[in-house]
C-alpha cells in the first residue's frame, strides 16, 4: 500500500514488501497446513498481482506508473515469497503496469509466474476483470479477443464473470484460441481440485463446521489478534491507562456501539450479540461500577448533522474522562446498520452504503475525519476534561488537531468481533499496547506518498511543512520504557555469500511488564542502483518483566542484502552497510557490516581493495 487514499487500503498487510512477505508466507502455511487433501485446508489465493496498491492517485484500479527493475524489488518480492512457500492460487489484478493489463500480461503469468518462479497452480480473475479489457483498457475491441488475450497469458478460471462462459466457444470458432489453450487452463483447474482432494471427498462437515465456527478458542483467539494489533499512538501525561474504580467516563462516538463499524468491508450479516463494541467491552470490564459509564454517539461517520452534539456534550459534562471514539466505517447496511443520534437505537434505511469511507471502490481525495467527527471533538475538548480518542478506521487518518490537543490517542483499526473487550483491556492497562503501525501516518494528505521506505532523492521539504510522517512506520507506545544497548555486527566483515549476525540487549527500564517489537532496518549506503532510504529486513516481539534484559539477534543474510540490478538480476554489491536496530523507522541505533569483494581482503584503515 503506497497511497492510503486507496479504498482497499483495508485490505493491506503494510506498506514494506519484506514485511508483507513474512505475513503471507505465515498465512500460507495456516490457510494450505502440511496437506491440501486434507478437510481442515484450504487454497490460499495471492491478491492482487500485481502493483495493485500502487495505482495513481489512490485510485482503485487506476494505472500504475512503475518500471520494472523497481517491480521486481518492491511490489513482486512479497508475491515471489508466498509462491515459494506453496501458494497454489493467484489472482489478477485490475491495473495495468506501463500500458499492459495485468489480466492480459503474458509476461506477468507465464512467463515470470510459471517459468522463472515455478509456481504451478492455477490463475483466476477478480470479477469483472476480463471485461475491463474492452471497456477500460480497451485492449480488445470485443469480447471474443478479451478472452483470447487473458486466456493465452495465463489466466485459468474467471470469478464471477461471464466473459468466459460467454464469448470462449467463439473465441474456439474465430480461431483466436486453440483447443490446447483451452485443455492448459481446464488441466490446472482440475489439477487443483484432485490435489485438494475434492473428488474423493466432495462433502464438508456441517457438524464439524458447527462445532469450530465461533467456537470460545477463537473467540479468545479473535481478542488476542485485536490485542496485538492495537496501536498506542499518544499518551501525554500518562492519560492511560485509565482507573476502574472512582472514574465517570463518558463513550462517545459513532464508532463507540456501531459492530458493523469495527468489522471492515465484505462483512456478512452478524449476529448482535457475537460481536463486542466498544461500549460493550468498557461497560463489562468496570463490571459492579458500569453504572458510571455514559454513552452517545454524537454523529454519523458521514454528513452535516449536528443534532446528536447536545446529548454528547451533556453526556461528556459528567464525565471526569471522555472517550471518543471516531474515525471511519466500511460498512455495509443490513437493515440495522444506522443509530439514532438521540438516543442511540438503530434506525433501520435503505440507503446501500450508509457511512462507508472506506473499502473497494471508497476512494477519497483527503485523509480527515469526515462530517462533523472534529467538531465534535473540539467541542467536548472545550469542557477541558481528560479526552482520549479511539480511531476505528481502514486507513490512517490526518488529523493535525487532534494531533496537537488530544492526550491519548488509539489506533485500533478494524479490531473484529472481540475488539470492544481488546480496547478496554488496552484502555485500562489489562494489556499492555504492543502493536505498531505498519503503515506511516501523514501530517497531511499534500505529503502523499510518505512511506518511510522512500529513495534517498525523494526532493526537498514543502514550503509548508517538512516530509516526516506524523507517525512513523514501526511507531507504538508502551506502557512502559524500553533501553537499547550494545549493537554490534559479528563478524563486521563478510564475502557477498556470507552470513553476519546482529546482536543488541533491550531493558525493561519502567514498573510494569511488556512486550517490544525490535526492528532491524538495513542501508545500502552506496549502490549502482537508486536505493530505499533504509529497509525493514528483521523484527521480533519479546516479552519482557520489569528490570529485565534480553538479547536479540538477527540473521543478515544474502536476501537482506541483495538488490535487483539494471539486469533485473538480484546480486549483492561490495560496500558498506548500515544496519539499524531499534523501535521504529524514525528511532534506532546503527552499526555498520562492510561487503568485500570475493577473493579480497579489507583494511578498516582505508577501503576495500
Amino acid at each position: 500500500m503506497r497511497d492510503p487514499r486507496w479504498g482497499r487500503t483495508e485490505e493491506c498487510f503494510a506498506e514494506d514488501p519484506y514485511l508483507i512477505g513474512e505475513f503471507a508466507v505465515e498465512a500460507i502455511k495456516g490457510l494450505q497446513g502440511e496437506r491440501l487433501d486434507s478437510n481442515r485446508t484450504i487454497v490460499a489465493t495471492l491478491k492482487h498481482f500485481a502493483a495493485y496498491g500502487s495505482s495513481e492517485g489512490g485510485r482503485n484500479a487506476a494505472p500504475v506508473h512503475m518500471g520494472l527493475r523497481e517491480l521486481h524489488e518492491v511490489d513482486l518480492l512479497p508475491f515471489k515469497k508466498a509462491v515459494e512457500a506453496g501458494a497454489c492460487s493467484v489472482m489478477t489484478a485490475y491495473n495495468e503496469i506501463d500500458g499492459v493489463p495485468c489480466t492480459s500480461s503474458t509476461y506477468l503469468l507465464n512467463d515470470l509466474l510459471r517459468e522463472q518462479w515455478g509456481f504451478d497452480g492455477f490463475v483466476i480473475t477478480d470479477f469483472g476483470a476480463i471485461q475491463m479489457l474492452v471497456n477500460g483498457h480497451n485492449t480488445a475491441e470485443n469480447g471474443e479477443q478479451a478472452v483470447a488475450q487473458s486466456l493465452q497469458a495465463g489466466v485459468d478460471m474467471e470469478m464471477s464473470g461471464y466473459m468466459y462462459r460467454k464469448h470462449l466457444v467463439q473465441a474456439l470458432e474465430q480461431g483466436l484460441i486453440g483447443e490446447k489453450d483451452l485443455d492448459v487452463a481446464v488441466r490446472r483447474v482440475l489439477e487443483m481440485k484432485f490435489r485438494l482432494g475434492l473428488f474423493e471427498q466432495p462433502y464438508v462437515d456441517p457438524n464439524f463446521a458447527e462445532e469450530v465456527i465461533g467456537c470460545e478458542d477463537h473467540i479468545q483467539l479473535a481478542r488476542e489478534v485485536a490485542q496485538e494489533g492495537i496501536v498506542l499512538l499518544k499518551n501525554e501525561g500518562n492519560t492511560l491507562p485509565l482507573a476502574k474504580i472512582g472514574t465517570k467516563l463518558a463513550v462517545i462516538g459513532p464508532n463507540a456501539n456501531h459492530i458493523y463499524n469495527q468489522l471492515g468491508d465484505y462483512t456478512s450479516p452478524q449476529p448482535r450479540e457475537q460481536i463486542v463494541t466498544v461500549l460493550d467491552g468498557i461497560t463489562r470490564k468496570l463490571g459492579a461500577n458500569s453504572d458510571q459509564v455514559l454513552y452517545a454517539p454524537g454523529c454519523r461517520i458521514k454528513g452535516d448533522s449536528k443534532e446528536g452534539f447536545a446529548q454528547a456534550i451533556t453526556c461528556a459534562e459528567q464525565a471526569d474522562v471522555i472517550v471518543m471514539v471516531m474515525g471511519g466505517s466500511s460498512a455495509r447496511d443490513f437493515g440495522e446498520g444506522t443509530i439514532d443520534l438521540r438516543t442511540g437505537a438503530s434506525v433501520v434505511t435503505d440507503d446501500p452504503w450508509n457511512d462507508m469511507e472506506c473499502g473497494e471502490g471508497i476512494d477519497r481525495a483527503s485523509l480527515n475525519l469526515m462530517g462533523v467527527q472534529l467538531e465534535l471533538v473540539q467541542e467536548v475538548h472545550k469542557l477541558g476534561k481528560p479526552v482520549v480518542v479511539v480511531y476505528i478506521n481502514g486507513r490512517p487518518m490526518a488529523e493535525p488537531w487532534i494531533d496537537e490537543h488530544i492526550p491519548a490517542i488509539v489506533e485500533a483499526w478494524y479490531p473484529g468481533q472481540e475488539g470492544g473487550n481488546a480496547i478496554a483491556d488496552v484502555l485500562f492497562g489489562d494489556v499492555n499496547p504492543s502493536g505498531r503501525l505498519t503503515v506511516s501516518i501523514p501530517k497531511h494528505v499534500g505529503q502523499l506518498p510518505v512511506n518511510y521506505n522512500a529513495k534517498r532523492t525523494r526532493g526537498k521539504r514543502y514550503l509548508e511543512m517538512d516530509l516526516a510522517p506524523q507517525y512513523a512506520f514501526g511507531h507504538g507506545l508502551s506502557y512502559t520504557e524500553f533501553k537499547y544497548e550494545n549493537v554490534r555486527v559479528i563478524p563486521e566483515v563478510i564475502g557477498p555469500e556470507e552470513e553476519a549476525e546482529v546482536q543488541v540487549e533491550v531493558t525493561n527500564t519502567g514498573t510494569v511488564a511488556g512486550k517490544e517489537v525490535v526492528q532491524l532496518y538495513i542501508t545500502d549506503v552506496s549502490a549502482s542502483v537508486t536505493r530505499a532510504e533504509m529497509s525493514l529486513k528483521g523484527f521480533c516481539k519479546i516479552h519482557l518483566e520489569p528490570g529485565q534484559t534480553r538479547t536479540v539477534t538477527f540473521p543478515v543474510q544474502k536476501e537482506h542484502l541483495a538488490l535487483i540490478d539494471s539486469r533485473l538480476q538480484s546480486v549483492v554489491e561490495p560496500g558498506e552497510f548500515r544496519l539499524m536496530v531499534g523501535r521504529s523507522s524514525m528511532d534506532w541505533t546503527a552499526c555498520s557490516l562492510h561487503v568485500q569483494k570475493v577473493g579480497c581482503r579489507y583494511d578498516s584503515n582505508s577501503a576495500i581493495h
